[in-house]
């Protein structure tokens, strides 16, 4: 209506500039309400695209309106077009150019821009619609309706839409994907109703853009947030953001769980942080993030103790990374908070364990190697290294065939190291584990016990196990001796009273042969009861180690005095010569005075037994010469004339059952001496033999000297 009075080019540009002005209105609208829409949603800062854009299309549509007015108020009505002024020209051309500027500038837009009348027909569009479309240009599309331009189900959902927005008057924007739910791309639409000034709807107005690549953008953020909120919440850890502008720090809810507190009972003050560490930590924190800060580490990380809400500490492991400007002054640094308690408790046990490990290693008298999964030396016991003499690190990486050759060629015949894969399938092998004995080569016997045992561990595949039996095995041979010697020395009484009494049972004999039987038959039963008495007190001493002996203060001229005056010297010989004790003498020692006297009697017996053709058999005391830091002592000194000893015999004389006599006219059962030996050194004494064939033999039994006050000498 405002254009019946104009030319008809003056219209024309009238109704141009209008439906610009509607356009470029719709367009600036739509983006207000997409800039209010991003703003609610917090899609980061659109306003700085949107906004600058919608400024643009008003103040666009603010010069079509300017020009449309001075076009209607300064044109006269009904002045035919042959009858212009040529200022009126002028100005008419003008306006045309600046319609077209228009023209090109809704063109070029990145949008499509189209308005339609109540019937969805197109009364102006832009040539990007045009274009989507397939027309040559946009005054092709004029007229037109969506069915003539869209695929049937396009153009019946756009009507739809049409109608939706002019029966209720509002606005509406869409995003959908294009085609019809083809994933190649997304548009984003926005549709208006036109309104006259009385509110009647004249049809709609909308534009359309390609936003593919911002859904697409959206959609790698969200994944990528997702996929980093899993991974967090996989981890387990506490995320923490520092701004040391500001002094404040986010703290995720993660890490304020970590230590006991909820979502709301935390501060973002870098305080709530730093004051939190244990006072032993502080300063290493501290020095690992001015590090860190400095540029002297890449990376902050460090561990340590962080305060719990309820005033226990738990052991964390921090790390992260700052951002600096131009400058090297740090803007943001964030990273994460890791609880390290458990795996610290757990590090604590291996600890202990290893040091308790350690300790029985080096403590243990049995040795130890244990193999990695390829059979390699991987660790020897100190036990181990000093059992073959050699040093730590000189067996290094042996393999197991190596291991063999070299343990093989220390050992003697025939207990030679079988070698670890026999060892293996002897552990291996069901039933009972047979008992493998090798014995090392040296200036001494060293038999050790070797077992091995098959490993579970990733880590160790097998470990040799060594016992030095040495000593038991020498036990073991004692015994095996003693126990043949004992059934030969019980044996010969034992035949000889047999072979006797078989002859009174069997034989009629006179009564002197039986008296003289009978007499053997005593004397055979004396000697094995001698023998069984004798065993069993070598047997009680041995066992009781001395813990039954009566220890006192024993004056040893006393002493002797009560041995010599009990004494019954065989064959009505006379008793033993002993040494005069001055008055102002004193032979004080501490013992066991019935062992004592046990082991004298032993002696002297010895002495008259073995000096058959007679001769004094003397006795008296003697004393060690004072040395410094030497204690004294006391020797108790017995010598005869008898038969005498040589040297291989002296060196035996105190083995069980030895007898230096061989050709048995000499009573006795071997075990005096072995039990005389056993007393003294259980009072801490020393036995010294003397002995020359023919000539004699003299025993020394020395014992710790004790003054008047019972203390050592």
């Amino acid at each position: 209506m405002f254009a019946n009075g104009l030319s008809p080019d003056r219209r024309r540009i009238a109704v141009n500039l209008f439906v610009a002005m509607l356009l470029i209105g719709a367009v600036a609208l739509g983006l207000g309400y997409r800039l209010a829409l991003a703003q609610l949603e917090g899609s980061g800062q659109p306003w700085l695209i949107i906004l600058p854009m919608a400024i643009s299309l008003l103040v666009a549509m603010l010069m079509l309106a300017r020009h449309l007015a001075r076009l209607i108020t300064s044109s006269p009505v009904k002045v035919p077009d042959r009858e212009c002024l040529p200022a009126d020209q002028t100005r008419v051309d003008e306006e045309n150019q600046r319609a077209l500027y228009l023209r090109a500038t809704l063109d070029n837009l990145p949008f499509l821009f189209w308005l339609k009348d109540t019937q969805s027909r197109f009364l102006a569009v832009n040539k990007r619609f045009a274009d989507a479309c397939g027309k040559p240009s946009p005054e092709s599309v004029v007229g037109l309706s969506d069915f003539d331009v869209w695929p049937a189900e396009l153009a019946e959902l756009y009507c739809a839409d049409d109608r939706l927005v002019m029966n209720s008057g509002q606005e509406k924007s869409v995003e959908e994907p294009v085609a019809g739910g083809s994933e190649a791309g997304w548009i984003e639409t926005f549709k208006k109703p036109v309104r006259a000034e009385d509110g009647t709807i004249l049809g709609t107005v909308g534009f359309a853009r390609d936003i593919s690549e911002r859904i697409f953008m959206q959609r790698a953020l969200l994944e990528s947030e997702e996929r980093w909120a899993l991974a967090v919440k996989g981890a387990n850890d506490g995320i923490w953001d520092w701004n040391p502008k500001k002094g404040t720090v986010y703290f995720s809810n993660r890490w304020k769980s970590m230590l006991g507190y909820a979502p709301d009972e935390l501060g973002d003050a870098f305080a709530e942080w730093h004051g939190r560490i244990h006072p032993d930590d502080l300063t290493r924190v501290d020095a690992a993030l001015a590090r860190h800060l400095n540029g002297a580490e890449a990376f902050y990380q460090c561990e340590y103790r962080l305060r719990c809400k309820g005033g226990a500490y738990t052991w964390v492991s921090d790390r992260g990374q700052a951002q600096f400007d131009a400058a090297g002054q740090p803007l943001r640094m964030a990273g994460s908070l890791t609880d390290v308690t458990s795996r610290r408790e757990t590090e604590a046990r291996i600890r202990d364990r290893n040091q308790q490990l350690n300790a029985i290693f080096d403590l243990s008298p049995d040795g130890f190697v244990s193999f990695d999964a390829e059979h390699r030396v991987k660790y020897a016991s100190p036990a181990f290294l000093r059992m073959t003499g050699i040093e730590e690190g000189e067996l290094g990486n042996l393999d197991e065939a190596g291991f063999d050759r070299w343990l093989a060629n220390l050992c003697v015949e025939p207990a030679i190291f079988p070698g670890l894969a026999a060892l293996r399938t002897q552990a291996l092998a069901p039933g009972k584990e047979l008992r493998q004995l090798i014995e090392l080569a040296g200036p001494g016997k060293q038999v050790l016990e070797v077992r091995l045992r098959l490993a579970d561990s990733e880590t160790v595949s097998q470990i040799l196990y060594l016992r030095d039996i040495t000593h038991e095995s020498e036990v073991d041979r004692i015994k095996s001796e003693f126990l043949s010697t004992a059934a030969h020395e019980l044996r010969t009484p034992m035949a000889s009273i047999y072979g006797f009494t078989e002859l009174l049972l069997q034989t009629d004999l006179d009564p002197e042969d039986q008296q003289d039987f009978l007499q053997t038959i005593y004397q055979q039963s004396e000697l094995m009861i001698a023998i069984v008495n004798e065993l069993l007190d070598l047997s009680r001493i041995e066992a009781r180690r001395g813990k039954d002996f009566r220890i006192e203060r024993i004056n040893l001229c006393e002493l002797l005095d009560d041995v010599v005056a009990a004494f019954m010297p065989p064959d009505h010989r006379p008793l033993p010569l002993k040494a005069l004790c001055l008055p102002d003498e004193a032979f004080w020692i501490k013992g066991d005075r019935n062992k004592l006297r046990q082991a004298l009697g032993n002696v002297l017996s010895n002495a008259y037994k073995y000096s058959p053709d007679g001769g004094p058999v003397a006795l008296e005391l003697t004393r060690t010469a004072v040395e410094e830091n030497s204690p004294r002592r006391i020797g108790i000194r017995i010598s005869d004339h008898g038969i005498g000893m040589n040297a291989m015999q002296l060196a035996r004389v105190c083995e069980r059952f030895y007898r230096a006599d061989t050709s048995g006219k000499i009573p006795g059962t071997g075990l005096g001496m072995s039990i005389v030996k056993e007393i003294i050194e259980l009072h801490h004494g020393e036995l010294a033999l003397e002995s020359q064939p023919r000539q004699g033999t003299a025993v020394t039994l020395w014992l710790p000297a004790m003054d008047i006050d019972g203390e050592l000498a």
